[in-house]
């Protein structure tokens, strides 16, 4: 029995690196904690407001992230404890088919959904970009404080690559963790 936990822990030694990617994410700054999914990269450098980024690349070189966004908002823009819940159908209609980078942009279902006890609009979006290559966009947005959190998930390729995403983020949003931790 003991050479056989011997063996074992030094097999562990032996594992490279790789495989004990880092699988968890926190920033107590910005109090958010989320689980990375697996074969998902984080992206380091990002912008400023950017909380985190996580980049995948699909057999055809199909490319999909996931980016949490935290911004200010400015004192008067919205009444204080403004509810998103509140906005009609057609204020969301509105709001998520705004043109992107100029170009007309496809909404193809939006609703009202909850993270970790906060209100949220989400859509889900397509544009088709000049290059000819379909961007497929889920976005979460909602209000916490004077902040405004969009979490979204950006996918560049076709719809079975989209909708294969969905998934992970749908168990991402899942798991995501935005009150005070």
């Amino acid at each position: 029995m003991r050479s056989c936990v011997v063996a074992c822990l030094s097999f562990l030694l032996i594992v490279p690196t790789s495989a004990a990617e880092k699988t968890h994410f926190t920033s107590k700054y910005h109090q958010v904690s989320a689980q990375i999914p697996y074969g998902w990269d984080q992206v380091q450098g990002v912008r400023g407001n950017t909380v985190l980024k996580l980049a995948r690349t699909g057999p055809r070189e199909q490319r999909a992230r996931v980016a949490i966004v935290f911004d200010s908002i400015p004192e008067g823009r919205i009444a204080r404890g403004f509810d998103i819940w509140n906005m009609t159908d057609e204020e969301i209609r509105k709001a998520e088919s705004k043109p992107f980078y100029g170009e007309p942009v496809t909404l193809l279902n939006y609703g009202r959904g909850g993270i970790d006890g906060f209100h949220f609009v989400w859509s889900k979006t397509k544009v088709l970009m000049p290059s000819k290559i379909m961007l497929w966009r889920f976005t979460y947005s909602g209000i916490r404080d004077q902040t405004a959190i969009t979490i979204r998930l950006t996918t560049y390729g076709d719809e079975e690559w989209f909708n294969a995403n969905q998934a992970v983020f749908a168990d991402f949003v899942r798991k995501l963790k935005l009150s005070r931790i």
